[in-house]
């Protein structure tokens, strides 16, 4: 990335976690990134920043969009990019760089509440012949990856996947059509699900993007 922003090593990556502690949805992806499990993690200063960025396969900015850094920054930026910010304050120096090319887009947000285990089950009664539901091992985490390579992606290996987080799906004919996984490993669990094309599915994610017209 261009601008003014260095990288900061895993072990360093507490000084820019308060710029973080607001930030809206997304804690389990900011914790593993923090916690130094993925991502890179980028801020104007390694030990007093203003402004961070945490770079996955989008970017997650957090800080002062009024410091120096922040229009470098921004301008640094590979389009097309998904950017999700710390508030509604770095919008007007997105749009005022980046213009009509950007574009909001809105996810929903959900909060797990308590597991009901009787609930579940009787989903899992419900399926329809032919479709099982399956914790995902390693003779068929090749197989689960193809649904959707986000499920699996953070991971180095499919046998890290196996080994230290956890997938279920469902599967039919041979074929996984939906499917749900731990994203990240960090000190927040979150799961992401993935479903087959033709199925709805949500993220609770924010977001603006940046076209590549």
């Amino acid at each position: 990335m261009a601008g003014m922003l260095a990288e900061i090593p895993p072990a360093g990556r507490e000084s820019p976690r308060p710029l973080f502690a607001g930030f809206p949805g997304l804690h389990g992806i900011v914790d593993a990134a923090l916690d130094g499990t993925m991502g890179t993690v980028r801020a104007d200063d390694a030990t007093q920043p203003v402004v961070a960025v945490i770079e996955l396969d989008f970017y997650l900015l957090a800080g002062d969009p009024l410091a120096p850094s922040a229009e470098p920054v921004l301008r640094g930026l590979s389009p097309p990019w998904s950017v999700v910010t710390s508030g509604e304050d770095w919008e007007p120096l997105l749009r005022r760089i980046w213009g009509v090319d950007l574009q909001t887009r809105t996810r929903v947000a959900f909060r797990p509440g308590k597991w009901d285990r009787q609930r579940l089950r009787r989903f899992r009664a419900t399926l329809p012949d032919g479709y099982t539901l399956k914790r995902v091992t390693a003779g068929d985490a090749a197989r689960f990856a193809e649904l959707e390579e986000s499920l699996v992606y953070n991971f180095p290996s499919l046998d890290e996947f196996v080994a230290k987080g956890v997938g279920f799906g469902v599967d039919h004919e041979g074929r996984y059509v939906s499917g749900c996984s731990s994203f990240a490993l960090s000190s927040r669990p979150r799961v992401r699900d993935r479903y087959a094309p033709g199925l709805p599915w949500s993220r609770p994610r924010r977001c603006l993007r940046r076209r590549n017209d």
